[in-house]
C-alpha cells in the first residue's frame, strides 16, 4: 500500500520459507490469501518468471478450493506475467480456467480481474472485433468502478489503452490515460498517473511524435514507484531518443533497458522495441545488420501469433527503406561506401518492398481503417511516390493520410504531411 517493496519482499520471503519448511502450518485458504498479495508484490517488481512459479507451485492448493475469488486474482497476475513474457498461447490456456469461474461467482472484483486477462489475451493473440472489444471495455471498467481496489483499476486502463494502440485508435488511448491519472487523483495514489504517462509515452512513440514520447518516458520515471513502471517507460525514453536521432544518449539507455527486459524474460516488450534497435544499428551504419534485426523481430513475433507487433516491425522497415530511396538528410560518404551493394539494391527493390509491406499491414482486421497505422500507410505511399515523381498517386494518398490523421491532433506526422502537400501543389 506505500510501495515499500523491499521491505515487503523481506516479510513474504519469510512467510514462503515457513510455508516450504511445514506445508500444514496455513490451511489452503490462508496459502491463497497469501498468494494474491504476494503475487502481486512479484508482479510490481516485474519477477514474472517467479510469479508463474509461484502460481504452479501452490496449483493443487488452490484448486482444493473450488471456484475461489483469491484464485481468480491470483491465475490473473499467472496470465499477465505470461503475456509479457510472450507466451501467449499458454497465457490463454491459463486465462479459460479463470473465465467460467469468475462468472459463476459473479462478484465485481473477480469479474473485473478476469475480463483484465481476456482484453489482454486477446490484444495479442485473439483480437476481438471493435464492437466486442468496447463491450467487454465497458463491463470491465463497471465492475472495476465498484471495487476499491487500486491494481486492477489502473491496471485495466492500461490494458485497455494498450488494446487501442494496437488498433491505431491513438485519441481513445489519450482519453483513457486521463482518466487513468484521474483515479490516481482521486484515490490519492502516484502509481495510476505513472500508468497514464505510460499511455501517453506509447501512443506518442507509435505516433512519431517523438519528442513528447521522450517527455512522457522522463516524467513517468521520475515519479515511478516500482520496477515494473521503470521498466515500461525506459524503453520508451530510449526509443524516442533514438528515433530523435540522438545516438549516443538513445543508445546508452536503450541498451540497459534491452538488457534489464531481457533479463527478466520480458518477451513481449522487448518485442516491441526490438525492431527500434535495428533502426539504431542502422543509424550506427550497419544497414545490412539492422536491416536482419528488424526481419528477426518481425518472424519472432509472427512465430507467436502476434500479428500487430509483426506489422509494427514492418512499418519502421517501410520507414528505413523510404529513408534509403528518398534520404531525409545527407548520408556521410564513408557509410555510403561500407554500405554500397544494399544500397543500391534497395534503390532498385526498395519501392516494390515498400508496396508488399504496405498491403501486409493494411490488411491486418485488427487495425481500425481510420486509426493512425492506416494513416501511416498512406503517407508512406504519399511520400514513396513523390521521391518517384508521381504526383497525382502522392497527392492521393497524402490527402487520405491528412484525413485519417487530423482527428488525432497537432503532430510532427501531421504536419509533415501539410508541408510535402504544400511543396506537391
Amino acid at each position: 500500500g506505500v510501495y515499500s517493496l523491499d521491505e515487503a519482499q523481506n516479510h513474504f520471503n519469510a512467510a514462503v520459507a515457513i510455508l516450504d519448511k511445514n506445508p500444514d502450518c496455513a490451511s489452503d485458504q490462508q496459502v491463497a490469501e497469501f498468494l494474491v498479495d504476494y503475487t502481486l508484490l512479484l508482479s510490481a517488481l516485474g519477477e514474472l518468471r517467479k510469479v508463474v512459479n509461484a502460481a504452479d507451485k501452490y496449483a493443487s492448493r488452490l484448486v482444493s478450493l473450488g471456484d475461489n475469488a483469491q484464485t481468480i486474482l491470483i491465475v490473473h497476475h499467472k496470465v499477465m506475467s505470461l503475456v509479457y513474457m510472450g507466451q501467449f498461447r499458454a497465457a490463454k490456456m491459463a486465462q479459460e480456467i479463470i473465465s467460467p469461474m469468475a462468472d459463476r461467482l459473479g462478484d465485481d472484483r473477480s469479474r473485473a480481474y478476469s475480463l483484465a486477462g481476456e482484453i489482454q489475451v486477446s490484444t495479442v493473440i485473439a483480437p476481438k472485433s471493435i464492437q466486442e472489444f468496447e463491450t467487454l471495455s465497458r463491463s470491465a471498467l463497471d465492475c472495476a468502478s465498484r471495487t476499491n481496489d487500486v491494481y486492477i483499476r489502473s491496471y485495466l486502463h492500461w490494458i485497455i489503452a494498450m488494446d487501442e494502440i494496437h488498433r491505431g485508435r491513438v485519441t481513445k488511448a489519450r482519453s483513457i490515460a486521463e482518466e487513468t491519472s484521474a483515479i490516481g487523483r482521486q484515490l490519492n495514489d502516484p502509481r495510476p498517473v505513472g500508468v497514464g504517462l505510460g499511455v501517453l509515452g506509447w501512443v506518442a512513440l507509435t505516433s512519431e511524435d517523438y519528442g513528447n514520447a521522450l517527455t512522457y518516458a522522463q516524467e513517468c520515471l521520475r515519479i515511478a514507484l516500482t520496477p515494473q513502471d521503470r521498466m515500461t517507460a525506459s524503453p520508451i525514453q530510449g526509443a524516442a531518443l533514438v528515433l530523435l536521432r540522438k545516438i549516443e544518449a538513445g543508445e546508452a539507455i536503450f541498451s540497459e533497458a534491452r538488457k534489464e527486459l531481457s533479463a527478466l524474460e520480458w518477451r513481449w516488450s522487448l518485442g516491441g522495441v526490438e525492431p527500434i534497435f535495428g533502426v539504431l544499428t542502422i543509424l550506427k551504419g550497419q544497414i545490412s545488420r539492422g536491416i536482419r534485426i528488424i526481419e528477426n523481430a518481425m518472424a519472432v513475433a509472427h512465430q507467436d501469433g502476434w500479428s500487430a507487433g509483426e506489422d509494427w516491425a514492418r512499418l519502421l522497415l517501410c520507414g528505413v527503406y523510404l529513408d534509403i530511396i528518398s534520404p531525409s538528410q545527407p548520408t556521410a560518404l564513408a557509410v555510403v561506401l561500407r554500405n554500397l551493394p544494399v544500397l543500391l539494391r534497395i534503390k532498385f527493390t526498395g519501392s516494390s518492398k515498400i508496396l508488399a509491406l504496405v498491403e501486409h499491414i493494411r490488411n491486418n482486421p485488427q487495425f481500425d481503417p481510420n486509426g493512425h497505422h492506416i494513416g501511416r500507410c498512406e503517407t508512406i505511399l504519399g511520400l514513396l511516390y513523390k521521391a518517384k515523381k508521381k504526383r497525382a498517386l502522392a497527392v492521393q494518398h497524402l490527402t487520405e493520410a491528412k484525413r485519417i490523421e487530423v482527428q488525432f491532433g497537432p503532430t510532427p506526422m501531421l504536419a509533415r504531411i501539410d508541408a510535402t502537400l504544400a511543396e506537391l501543389r
